[in-house]
């Protein structure tokens, strides 16, 4: 299904309509995005949270089904992901080329530590999560 939005109260009514079921997340600026961040001496100026286990319940953001994503839950002011265009809220799907669908967060902090200076990140921004 694709949706043309002049407004986002349309969005609003769209999302929250009883047709639609099960979790949604709406997003900002269509789908996903790659994002390099560059290392600097106060690291790559983000912090990421997100589920402990394994696999978990597919969710719709724009239309799409993902398993469980490891989110960023802040992003330092004037920091390297600020800079790159990283958004607090934004959904990680990869890190350095591997997706991280249902990932744990311990497996996408590795992935991120583990990639040297140089970070690419494909994520998705979302501004909030309605179940209905």
């Amino acid at each position: 299904m694709s949706i043309t939005v002049q407004n986002m109260a349309d969005v609003e009514r769209v999302i929250r309509h009883p047709s639609r079921g099960g979790d949604t997340m709406k997003t900002v600026n269509g789908g996903p995005r790659v994002v390099t961040i560059n290392k600097t001496e106060t690291g790559f100026g983000f912090n990421v949270r997100g589920q402990v286990s394994e696999g978990g319940q597919l969710r719709s953001i724009n239309g799409e089904l993902y398993a469980p994503l490891q989110h960023v839950s802040a992003v330092l002011d004037r920091g390297a992901a600020e800079q790159a265009g990283i958004r607090k809220g934004d959904r990680i799907l990869e890190v350095n080329g591997v997706n991280v669908e249902g990932a744990t967060h311990k497996q996408v902090v590795d992935l991120i530590k583990s990639g040297g200076d140089v970070l690419t990140l494909t994520v998705i921004s979302v501004t909030q999560q309605v179940i209905v």
